[in-house]
C-alpha cells in the first residue's frame, strides 16, 4: 500500500514537471520575435524605406515594419512614444506597449474604459478578439461627433491591439466612416514584429511661442534668466481675487510670494470681471499671475473644437491682451493625467485632439494680440496611465512653449495604493529628464505635501535641503489647498497654515535659502 502511494506521488511529480517544462517551452516560443527584415538595418531609428518600389514604415526603436499605401505622410517627431501616418482619408497612430508588470488585458481594457463611462463615445457593433500564432488580436471600434474646428477630422476609430512577444502593438486607425473587417485583417497581416535595435530621440521642449512684448521678455529674463533668484509662488483659493489670506500667511512666513496662481473654467458666457480684475489686483500689489485655463470633461473639449465656446474664448483672450502686463498662462495643465477631461484616456485614446485643442485656443490669443503671455506647458510628473499613447510627448504642442512646468505632489497615503514620497523621489527623475529635453526655463507649477501618512514638517525641511540641487529649476508654486474625498472628508490636507510646525519648517527653509524669492517686481 505504501509502495502504491509512493508510485502515485512519483507519477504526479513527473506529470507536473512535464507540464512546467511544456509551459516554459511555450512561453519561450512566445518571446521569440520574428526575424528582423533585412531592410530594417538601413532605416536607422525609424524611417520609410522602399521595397520593390513600395513604401514600408520601419521602426527599429519599437521593433516593427508595416507596408504603407501610397501617399502616406509619416510623423516621427514623437517616435519615443508613437508614430503617426496620415493619408487624406485616414490617420494611423502606432504605439508599442511593453508588458512590464501588467497583463495585456489590463492595458487593453483600461485604455478603452471611456467607452463604458462616457456617452459622448459610441461603440460600433464590431468588437471581437481572436487568437494569433504566438499571441492575440483584439479589435474595438467606436465613433464620436465630427468636430467642425478640427481640419479633416477623422471621428471613426478602429483600434487593433496585437499581443506578441510580451508587447502590445496598438494600431489606432482613424477614418471618416466604419472600416470593414477585411481592412482590419490587411492591416494586421502587414505588421512584422522583431526585437528593437535602436532608441528614439526624446522630444525637445522650448524654443518660445510667438512674439513677446518688451515687458514680457524683461520679466522672463529677470525671473527665470541666468543668475536670477529662485522665485516662490503660491496658490490659495481666494487669491488673487482678494489678497487678505495670502498676506496673512506671508506675514507668518516673513516673505512675499512673487507670483500667484489662479484657475479659470470654460463658461457658456464670459464674465468681464473674471480675469481682468484679479490680474490687475495682483499687479497693483507687485505680483504676477499664473493663469490656468481648464476643461472639465471630454464633452467640453469636443464643445470647444465644435465652436461652442468661441464667444467665451474670444472675450477671455481679449481681457488678457487688454491687461497688457506679463501673464504666465498655463493652458490645460496635467494633460497626461486621466483626471483631466482633455487627457487621451477621456478623448478617444487620441492625444492629437489635445494638440488640436491647444492650437485652436491659442489662436484666439494670437488674434487678440496677446504678446504679454509667457506660455507654460505643464504635464504631470508621472503619466496616468503610464502607457505609451499617454506619454507626455504626445501632448507637446506644435506651437512650443516659453516655460516648462512640472506638477508633482506627495499625495500621502489616504487612498489605497498611494505611498509617501519624498521631494527627491518625486522630482529627481522628472527634473533629470527635463534638463535633457529643455531649452527653456523649468518651473514647478504645483506641488505640496499631504499631512496624512508621514511627517509633513520633516518633508518640508527635506524639500528645502534638495530643491537647490537643480540649478535649472527657476521657481516653485506651493499649492495651499485641500482635497476632499467623495464623502466630504479631508483626504489630502496640503495647507502649510494648517499647523504651526509646517509654517515653522517653511519659514526656516526660506531663511536658509541661498537664493531668495523676495526680489521686487
Amino acid at each position: 500500500m505504501k509502495r502504491d502511494s509512493t508510485q502515485r506521488i512519483r507519477c504526479a511529480a513527473i506529470r507536473l514537471a512535464a507540464a512546467v517544462l511544456l509551459s516554459l517551452v511555450v512561453y519561450g516560443l512566445l518571446q521569440i520575435p520574428a526575424r528582423q527584415p533585412g531592410y530594417a538595418a538601413a532605416a536607422g531609428t525609424a524611417a520609410v524605406v522602399f521595397r520593390d518600389g513600395k513604401p514600408v514604415l520601419v521602426n527599429n526603436a519599437d521593433g516593427y515594419c508595416l507596408p504603407l499605401a501610397e501617399g502616406a505622410a509619416v510623423d516621427f517627431s514623437r517616435a519615443e512614444a508613437g508614430v503617426s501616418v496620415t493619408w487624406p482619408d485616414r490617420t494611423l497612430d502606432i504605439y508599442v506597449e511593453p508588458l512590464n508588470g501588467i497583463r495585456a488585458a489590463t492595458y487593453i481594457d483600461y485604455s478603452k474604459r471611456f467607452l463604458k463611462e462616457d456617452p459622448t463615445h459610441h461603440v460600433l457593433d464590431k468588437k471581437y478578439a481572436e487568437p494569433l500564432p504566438g499571441g492575440m488580436l483584439a479589435v474595438t471600434s467606436w465613433h464620436r461627433q465630427r468636430l467642425s474646428r478640427v481640419e479633416n477630422d477623422h471621428h471613426y476609430y478602429t483600434c487593433l491591439d496585437i499581443v506578441r512577444s510580451a508587447r502590445v502593438y496598438t494600431l489606432l486607425l482613424k477614418t471618416d466612416c466604419a472600416v470593414s473587417r477585411a481592412e482590419v485583417e490587411a492591416l494586421r497581416a502587414g505588421l512584422i514584429c522583431y526585437r528593437p535595435t535602436a532608441a528614439a530621440a526624446p522630444v525637445q521642449i522650448g524654443g518660445g511661442s510667438g512674439p513677446k512684448s518688451e515687458e514680457a521678455l524683461a520679466l522672463c529674463d529677470a525671473m527665470f534668466g541666468d543668475g536670477a533668484d529662485f522665485t516662490w509662488g503660491f496658490y490659495c483659493p481666494d487669491a488673487p481675487y482678494t489678497l487678505s489670506t495670502v498676506r496673512q500667511i506671508e506675514e507668518r512666513l516673513d516673505c512675499k510670494f512673487r507670483f500667484l496662481m489662479m484657475y479659470s473654467d470654460l463658461k457658456p458666457v464670459y464674465d468681464p470681471d473674471a480675469v481682468a480684475v484679479p490680474l490687475q489686483t495682483a499687479w497693483d500689489d507687485g505680483r504676477i499671475v499664473m493663469l490656468t485655463l481648464q476643461a472639465q470633461s471630454a464633452a467640453e473639449v469636443y464643445g470647444v473644437l465644435d465652436g461652442e465656446y468661441d464667444g467665451f474664448l474670444r472675450e477671455y483672450a481679449k481681457a488678457v491682451a487688454d491687461f497688457g502686463h506679463p501673464v504666465l498662462l498655463r493652458l490645460f495643465n496635467e494633460m497626461n493625467g486621466d483626471w483631466c477631461g482633455y487627457n487621451g484616456r477621456n478623448t478617444s485614446m487620441d492625444p492629437s485632439l489635445f494638440r488640436a485643442l491647444y492650437s485652436y485656443v491659442t489662436g484666439f490669443f494670437r488674434e487678440a494680440g496677446a504678446d504679454n503671455i509667457l506660455w507654460v506647458w505643464n504635464p504631470n510628473e508621472r503619466a496616468y496611465p503610464q502607457f505609451r499613447w499617454n506619454h507626455m510627448s504626445m501632448y507637446y504642442p506644435d506651437e512650443g512653449c516659453d516655460l516648462y512646468g512640472i506638477t508633482g505632489y506627495n499625495t500621502g497615503t489616504y487612498y489605497t495604493g498611494e505611498a509617501w514620497r519624498s521631494f527627491e523621489a518625486i522630482y529627481a527623475p522628472i527634473l533629470a529628464d527635463a534638463e535633457m529635453r529643455c531649452s527653456c526655463p523649468i518651473l514647478i507649477t504645483e506641488f505640496s505635501c499631504s499631512d496624512f501618512g508621514g511627517d509633513k514638517a520633516a518633508w518640508i525641511t527635506d524639500m528645502f535641503a534638495h530643491i537647490e540641487e537643480y540649478p535649472r529649476l527657476c521657481a516653485a508654486v506651493w499649492w495651499n489647498g485641500t482635497d476632499y474625498a467623495a464623502d466630504g472628508t479631508v483626504a489630502r490636507q496640503y495647507r502649510i497654515d494648517h499647523n504651526e510646525d509646517y509654517l515653522s519648517a517653511f519659514r526656516a527653509g526660506l531663511s536658509r535659502q541661498r537664493r531668495t524669492g523676495e526680489s521686487p517686481p
